[in-house]
């Protein structure tokens, strides 16, 4: 998909990129903003820095004042993290456009994102989750990917497909309790059980909603 093989023809309607905008065989650091003003003073001796685009879907402000002088010094790669390439649904043209906008302000070396779906409907789940491995889920994500490409005309890279490993265990009572009472107190977990439930039913209906399901 987005790995191609020397000699192999490039993809219609996508450019190649020079190999001299291409990220240096070297170590890089994610770019925090509490890290901006020590970058500006200090060029520290990295190959590149990497940003997550969503944190940037604003027209100014601080972090694009930062960004745009630390731009100047070293090479950029651009990590993406709410596309939701793996999701049943079409792919939001608006958060396409907003990438889009972004690479052209910053043309960053490189462009990635998660082989994960975290959209369902109209709720976004803030969380990476994992695909089904089949013909229909692989047709899916070419498509998209394709469309990916297209839009931002360069080649993206995927990072490694979701997975969830069980984690499941019975709780002793002396875990349950404060669990339950935590749970009772704390909003934001509260929200989370709350997608959490959403996720579960969206998953029993998955089989169901599918095109290639048996029809009862």
């Amino acid at each position: 998909m987005t790995t191609r093989f020397p000699g192999a023809p490039a993809m219609c309607g996508v450019p190649d990129r020079p190999h001299g905008n291409r990220l240096p065989v070297r170590a890089g650091l994610g770019l925090k903003p509490e890290h901006f003003a020590e970058v500006l003073a200090t060029r520290p001796n990295l190959g590149f820095f990497e940003i997550h685009a969503e944190n940037y879907f604003v027209a100014g402000g601080p972090f694009h004042h930062f960004l745009t002088r630390i731009r100047e010094h070293y090479p950029l790669s651009i990590h993406g993290v709410g596309l939701s390439i793996g999701a049943e649904q079409a792919l939001d043209t608006a958060h396409l456009d907003r990438l889009a906008a972004l690479l052209d302000r910053y043309e960053p070396q490189s462009f990635s994102e998660h082989l994960a779906w975290s959209t369902h409907g109209d709720w976004f789940l803030n969380d990476l989750l994992p695909l089904p491995y089949d013909q229909t889920t692989l047709n899916r994500v070419c498509d998209h990917i394709d469309q990916t490409q297209e839009r931002l005309q360069r080649r993206i890279l995927l990072e490694n497909p979701a997975t969830y490993e069980a984690q499941d265990r019975e709780l002793p009572w002396t875990e349950k309790i404060p669990l339950k009472l935590h749970l009772m107190m704390c909003a934001g977990c509260a929200n989370f059980r709350r997608q959490l439930d959403f996720l579960r039913r969206a998953c029993r209906q998955y089989p169901t909603m599918r095109p290639d399901s048996p029809k009862s």
